[in-house]
C-alpha cells in the first residue's frame, strides 16, 4: 500500500474524482528529462497512467508499437513537472499529443 508521500494527486479534466499519480512516474519524468533513462522507460510510465485510467485519452486510433522520436518540448515539460515548476494537469495536457500523433501506443 502506498503512503500519501508516495503519490501526487491530479484532477482529471471533466470529472470531480481525483486519481493519484504515483510518485515514481514523476521521478521517471525527471530522469528522462535529464537523460538518465530512455524513451521506452518514460513511455512505459505514461502507458501505465492511461491503462490505470489516471490519464484518460479520447478515443484515438492505436499508436505506434515502437517509440519514435518524442519531441524535445515534451522532455522539457517533463523536466519542469519533475521540478514542480508546472502542475500535474499542465504536464498531463502534453500526453494526448503523443498518442494522437501515434508516437506512443494507447495501451
Amino acid at each position: 500500500m502506498s503512503s500519501l508521500k508516495d503519490v501526487t494527486s491530479s484532477k482529471i479534466e471533466g470529472k470531480n474524482q481525483i486519481k493519484p499519480i504515483p510518485n515514481w512516474i514523476k521521478k521517471n519524468a525527471g530522469w528522462w528529462a535529464n537523460g538518465k533513462i530512455g524513451d521506452h522507460a518514460f513511455v512505459s510510465g505514461i502507458q501505465y497512467l492511461i491503462k490505470e485510467n489516471i490519464l484518460q485519452i479520447p478515443n484515438t486510433q492505436e499508436g505506434s508499437k515502437n517509440v519514435r522520436n518524442i519531441p524535445v518540448w515534451v522532455k522539457h515539460i517533463a523536466g519542469f513537472w519533475a521540478e514542480d515548476e508546472i502542475s500535474d494537469s499542465e504536464f498531463l495536457k502534453s500526453i494526448p499529443y503523443l498518442v494522437e500523433t501515434k508516437l506512443i501506443a494507447d495501451p
